[in-house]
């Protein structure tokens, strides 16, 4: 089975960063991103992210710095992804398509899918037409 969420590096200024959206990243980005009113996921971030939101792009590449470099701050991944151009969006974007496990993995764990369940909308019933009659007027 291959690595679950495997890592990739990037280098700034010479320095190598390795990145990696574990599940504890996921958290850290989940955690911070949530409000009192709103919590949020990995997911909303990530798609904020991807709809030109440069706090939700840098809040990822923190949360993808942390487990090797967990002194990083919230401001100094932002200077690193300014001093980077845009290969700290790449090794995101890199990070992000690994945590969603490829169909060889899924099927080798027994999970039926990863995709989440399509909402269905509300049902009062059975799905047949009643055949209920009503009397109007008695």
């Amino acid at each position: 089975m291959a690595k679950l969420f495997p890592e990739t590096t990037l280098t700034v200024e010479g320095r190598v960063y390795r990145l990696v959206l574990d599940i504890n990243a996921q958290t850290l980005v989940e955690d911070k991103a949530s409000t009192p009113e709103r919590e949020a996921t990995l997911r909303s971030v990530a798609e904020a992210a991807m709809n030109g939101s440069t706090r939700a792009a840098r809040l990822l590449f923190w949360g993808a710095l942390q487990r090797h470099q967990p002194d990083i701050t919230l401001a100094q991944a932002g200077d690193l992804m300014s001093a980077s151009d845009s290969s700290a969006l790449s090794a995101v974007a890199e990070a992000m398509k690994e945590t969603v496990p490829d169909a060889a993995d899924v099927k080798e764990s027994g999970a039926k899918s990863t995709r989440p369940r399509q909402a269905q909308p509300p049902s009062d019933g059975t799905g047949e037409p009643s055949r209920l009659k009503l009397a109007v007027g008695d």
